[in-house]
């Protein structure tokens, strides 16, 4: 039924983009910042001076600004907050370099960027001086200055969050934070692994899970602390069995291999890891493999895949950024949507509740669509409900539905956008169809517009096989367009439904 549904909808299709104009992806300049003894602050007290200090800084965040234009606020700024709301920024800051991060290796990625500058450099200062006069001069400054550095690997060039740049802001923050950026700054200065590689011994691996475990003992309510349980379980995952290019055993005999387990055979009974996590860990994974004279077989491979998964699971918590895409959804509950679509096709939606959590924002939704055939298909009532869920996590707008009759995504799970919200921002995910089957959709913002001073993002999700998906999401609405490509045998057409204004909101 419901592709007849959907196949109702395809007689003349033509879907405009509204008369939406007035362009605003420009690459935006960086604000001329007050000094932070500037007139403007006046004679505020030193507690309402550092609330409004962090309240601009946030406000920067969601309104988008890149990370250099976040620490030039810093810089300026942060001697005049308490330490907690320095610590705050901080942590921040790390969100935006995370989210900004992969942005600028896709802008390298697609470019001609190896071409003309080579992946052989010394320094970031060197890269810098390579770009001068190129076409890139402006993009390595913007990196540069946004708090990364450049890293040479499999013949490119990748840009990291260089966490040693936040050392500069240590005289600011508290212990706790700056301890963690020490950890952070020594995982990326001095890598466990590259190129699949272990490149650092198992002793000094050893070392890096007593300290962070020994931090998360220390600091056990951390914001971060998840994300250090994934790099910790990460770290316990290669300790116990390698990696591709150093594995923990021979991949012949399966036989672990003597330097490995001369290393962790002792481990918990050596004093500086006596009664940790990490000695009881490799004393369990120990019995397991000790069972079969040292072997990696089933049981072991059933442990490492549990740590593995722990890693997994524990990731960065965007916390501070959620603004970003708060903007883009109503801010209560009881706003409704209703939708118009192709051959008198209808849906409405209502949030019911919107959720928050530590950083994850649930907008719970409810709908229904409309019954085109007045009863006569035979459904009853529930067979038209629309059950949705909007989610901001993890530095991005996730849409999770389940219905039988709506004309929409063929993913029950997508993310709708993802940050930053800059035209040309491009990522890939990995979805499942109806029937199960996984497929993987290359997303781009295609296009910023501004319609009565709001702004309207194009998002398009293409398959290689032809397949794709088009939405407008407009801030302070969220999805105002959608369409798709309906692929049947009888040949593909493109169907989708609008926002219907009048008809919408509170």
């Amino acid at each position: 039924m419901k592709k007849i549904l959907i196949l109702m909808a395809v007689i003349g299709m033509v879907f405009t983009s509204c008369g939406i104009d007035g362009d605003v992806g420009e690459k935006m300049k960086s604000p001329d910042y007050p000094e932070s003894n500037s007139e403007n602050l006046g004679n505020v007290e030193n507690g309402e001076r550092s609330d409004k200090v962090y309240d601009d800084f946030l406000n920067l965040i969601s309104s988008e600004k890149k990370p250099f234009e976040l620490i030039d606020f810093m810089d300026k700024e942060i001697s005049n907050v308490t330490s907690e709301k320095a610590d705050n920024m901080i942590l921040a800051l790390e969100e935006v370099l995370n989210i900004y991060e992969s942005y600028y290796q896709g802008e390298i990625f697609a470019s001609d960027f190896i071409k003309e500058i080579g992946s052989e450099f010394e320094s970031n200062e060197d890269i810098v001086d390579k770009a001068k006069g190129t076409e890139f001069e402006s993009l390595v400054e913007e990196i540069v200055n946004g708090g990364y550095k450049f890293e040479s690997r499999e013949g490119t060039v990748y840009p990291i969050v260089d966490y040693s740049f936040l050392k500069k802001y240590d005289s600011f923050i508290s212990d706790k934070v700056a301890d963690y950026i020490n950890i952070k700054s020594n995982q990326s200065d001095n890598p466990v692994a590259m190129d699949a590689a272990l490149v650092i011994s198992w002793d000094e691996l050893g070392e890096r899970l007593l300290e962070i475990e020994s931090y998360m003992d220390k600091y056990n309510d951390f914001v971060r602390i998840k994300q250090l349980e994934g790099i910790y379980y990460n770290y316990m995952t290669i300790y116990l069995a390698g990696l591709d290019n150093t594995p923990a055993y021979d991949y012949e005999t399966d036989e672990y291999k003597d330097e490995v387990l001369e290393t962790i055979i002792g481990i918990p009974e050596m004093f500086e890891f006596e009664g940790t996590k990490t000695a009881d860990i490799v004393k369990d994974y120990l019995d397991i493999i000790k069972e079969d004279n040292y072997v990696f077989n089933q049981k072991a491979k059933e442990f490492i895949d549990d740590l593995r998964q722990k890693s997994y699971d524990n990731k960065i918590n965007y916390v501070y950024t959620k603004g970003i895409f708060a903007k883009l959804l109503p801010e209560k509950s009881g706003y409704e949507w209703r939708y118009s679509g192709f051959a008198e096709y209808g849906h409405y939606m209502e949030i019911d509740e919107i959720v928050r959590d530590n950083g994850v924002i649930k907008y719970l939704i409810t709908g229904e669509v409309l019954d085109m055939s007045d009863g006569e298909a035979g459904y009853d009532s529930d067979h038209y409900n629309i059950d949705l869920v909007y989610t901001i996590e993890n530095g991005a707008l996730i849409q999770t539905k389940s219905e039988n009759m709506m004309m929409d995504s063929d993913f029950d799970e997508l993310e709708l956008i993802r940050a930053p919200l800059t035209k040309g921002n491009k990522w890939g995910q990995g979805v499942v169809d109806e029937s199960g089957e996984y497929r993987y959709l290359n997303c781009e913002i295609t296009d910023i517009n501004e319609v009565e001073g709001s702004k309207v993002y194009t998002v398009e999700y293409r398959e290689d096989s032809g397949y794709y998906e088009i939405r407008m999401i407009e801030e302070g609405i969220g999805v105002v367009s959608f369409t798709k490509l309906w692929q049947t045998d009888d040949g593909d057409f493109e169907i989708g439904y609008s926002l219907n204004k009048e008809y919408s909101g509170y």
